[in-house]
């Protein structure tokens, strides 16, 4: 949305696929990132994950909602 990372499904793991490179994406295209949960307010439901390729790309965090951690219990500094 408006040239903004934004999370669109996470889960919790250790190791991520980097993103091929020179690559013009679609839709079908699912492009996993590494990164680790910045912040999470759960009175809020949304914080921030820090990514050093996206933020090289967008110069932010990627916004997360509570809807994409899909039930997990997920914590600051998760990767």
């Amino acid at each position: 949305k408006s040239g903004r990372p934004q999370a669109k499904v996470v889960r919790i793991t250790e190791v991520a696929e980097r993103p091929p490179e020179n690559k013009t994406l679609t839709e079908k295209d699912q492009v996993k990132y590494e990164g680790r949960i910045k912040s999470f307010k759960e009175d809020t439901g949304y914080g921030f994950i820090s990514c050093d390729e996206t933020f090289k790309q967008f110069n932010r965090d990627v916004f997360l909602h509570h809807k994409q951690l899909a039930n997990c219990k997920a914590k600051v500094g998760d990767l």
